[in-house]
Protein backbone atom coordinates (compact mmCIF):
# COMPACT_ATOMS: atom_id res chain seq x y z
CA UNK A 1 0.00 0.00 0.00
CA UNK A 2 0.83 3.60 0.46
CA UNK A 3 2.90 2.66 3.85
CA UNK A 4 4.59 -0.17 1.85
CA UNK A 5 8.50 1.07 2.25
CA UNK A 6 9.27 -1.45 -0.77
CA UNK A 7 9.69 0.40 -4.34
CA UNK A 8 7.16 -0.94 -7.03
CA UNK A 9 6.94 -0.56 -10.93
CA UNK A 10 3.55 -0.55 -12.56
CA UNK A 11 3.32 -1.83 -15.87
CA UNK A 12 0.52 -2.08 -18.21
CA UNK A 13 -0.40 -4.86 -20.33
CA UNK A 14 -0.22 -3.33 -23.52
CA UNK A 15 3.46 -1.49 -22.19
CA UNK A 16 4.70 -4.98 -21.64
CA UNK A 17 3.21 -6.47 -25.10
CA UNK A 18 5.50 -3.86 -27.37
CA UNK A 19 8.32 -4.40 -24.93
CA UNK A 20 8.01 -7.91 -25.73
CA UNK A 21 7.20 -7.26 -29.59
CA UNK A 22 10.27 -5.14 -29.28
CA UNK A 23 12.70 -7.94 -27.54
CA UNK A 24 11.18 -10.41 -30.34
CA UNK A 25 11.91 -8.27 -33.52
CA UNK A 26 15.14 -7.57 -31.87
CA UNK A 27 16.42 -11.34 -31.62
CA UNK A 28 15.44 -11.65 -35.64
CA UNK A 29 17.54 -8.86 -36.72
CA UNK A 30 20.43 -9.60 -35.43
CA UNK A 31 19.89 -13.58 -37.14
CA UNK A 32 19.53 -11.35 -39.94
CA UNK A 33 16.08 -12.91 -41.32
CA UNK A 34 12.79 -10.59 -42.46
CA UNK A 35 10.41 -12.30 -41.35
CA UNK A 36 7.97 -11.20 -43.40
CA UNK A 37 9.70 -11.44 -46.07
CA UNK A 38 9.38 -14.89 -45.33
CA UNK A 39 5.43 -14.74 -44.93
CA UNK A 40 5.25 -12.96 -48.32
CA UNK A 41 7.37 -15.46 -50.35
CA UNK A 42 4.82 -17.99 -48.64
CA UNK A 43 1.88 -16.23 -49.99
CA UNK A 44 3.21 -15.75 -53.13
CA UNK A 45 3.86 -19.24 -53.33
CA UNK A 46 0.65 -20.11 -52.47
CA UNK A 47 -1.07 -18.10 -55.12
CA UNK A 48 1.25 -18.52 -57.74
CA UNK A 49 -0.18 -21.98 -59.47
CA UNK A 50 -3.03 -19.71 -60.13
CA UNK A 51 -3.54 -17.12 -63.24
CA UNK A 52 -3.87 -13.50 -61.94
CA UNK A 53 -4.07 -14.94 -58.48
CA UNK A 54 -7.76 -15.80 -58.50
CA UNK A 55 -8.65 -19.20 -58.13
CA UNK A 56 -10.72 -21.51 -60.54
CA UNK A 57 -13.33 -22.45 -58.26
CA UNK A 58 -16.26 -20.42 -56.50
CA UNK A 59 -17.68 -21.17 -52.95
CA UNK A 60 -16.14 -20.87 -49.79
CA UNK A 61 -15.31 -24.56 -49.04
CA UNK A 62 -13.98 -25.46 -52.54
CA UNK A 63 -11.58 -21.93 -52.38
CA UNK A 64 -10.54 -23.46 -48.79
CA UNK A 65 -9.77 -26.64 -50.37
CA UNK A 66 -8.07 -25.27 -52.92
CA UNK A 67 -6.10 -23.02 -50.96
CA UNK A 68 -5.39 -25.78 -48.26
CA UNK A 69 -4.32 -27.99 -51.22
CA UNK A 70 -1.79 -24.95 -52.33
CA UNK A 71 -0.09 -24.59 -49.18
CA UNK A 72 0.28 -28.47 -48.87
CA UNK A 73 2.05 -28.62 -51.91
CA UNK A 74 4.44 -25.59 -51.29
CA UNK A 75 5.63 -27.67 -48.15
CA UNK A 76 5.96 -30.79 -49.56
CA UNK A 77 8.34 -28.70 -52.41
CA UNK A 78 9.71 -27.14 -49.27
CA UNK A 79 10.15 -30.50 -47.48
CA UNK A 80 11.69 -32.30 -50.21
CA UNK A 81 14.36 -29.39 -50.95
CA UNK A 82 15.20 -29.56 -47.50
CA UNK A 83 15.57 -33.27 -47.91
CA UNK A 84 17.88 -33.41 -51.13
CA UNK A 85 20.52 -30.44 -49.93
CA UNK A 86 20.78 -32.70 -46.48
CA UNK A 87 21.35 -36.08 -48.88
CA UNK A 88 23.65 -34.29 -50.69
CA UNK A 89 25.25 -32.72 -47.47
CA UNK A 90 25.48 -36.60 -46.23
CA UNK A 91 26.34 -38.06 -49.45
CA UNK A 92 29.23 -35.55 -49.89
CA UNK A 93 30.62 -36.74 -46.10
CA UNK A 94 30.43 -40.79 -47.19
CA UNK A 95 33.38 -42.30 -48.92
CA UNK A 96 32.71 -43.42 -52.32
CA UNK A 97 31.89 -46.83 -51.80
CA UNK A 98 29.07 -46.78 -49.12
CA UNK A 99 27.45 -44.59 -51.76
CA UNK A 100 24.94 -46.25 -52.91
CA UNK A 101 21.58 -44.71 -55.14
CA UNK A 102 19.71 -43.29 -52.26
CA UNK A 103 18.18 -40.30 -54.00
CA UNK A 104 14.42 -40.02 -53.51
CA UNK A 105 12.04 -39.58 -56.21
CA UNK A 106 10.91 -35.77 -56.36
CA UNK A 107 8.05 -37.15 -58.44
CA UNK A 108 6.76 -39.47 -55.30
CA UNK A 109 5.78 -36.28 -53.15
CA UNK A 110 4.26 -34.95 -56.19
CA UNK A 111 2.14 -37.79 -57.21
CA UNK A 112 0.83 -38.37 -53.73
CA UNK A 113 0.19 -34.58 -53.20
CA UNK A 114 -1.67 -33.79 -56.59
CA UNK A 115 -4.21 -37.00 -55.87
CA UNK A 116 -4.64 -35.83 -52.50
CA UNK A 117 -6.07 -32.41 -54.10
CA UNK A 118 -7.95 -34.30 -56.50
CA UNK A 119 -9.31 -35.90 -54.15
CA UNK A 120 -9.98 -32.88 -51.97
CA UNK A 121 -11.44 -30.50 -54.66
CA UNK A 122 -13.06 -33.55 -56.47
Amino acid sequence: GKRDPRRHLRFTKAQTNVAQRRKRNKIHLEEAQNLRAAVEATVRQVKHPFPAGKLPVRGQFRVTCMIIGSAIMSNIRRIQRYKAINEQQTNQKKPKKALKNSHSNPFNSILFARSFFIMLVG
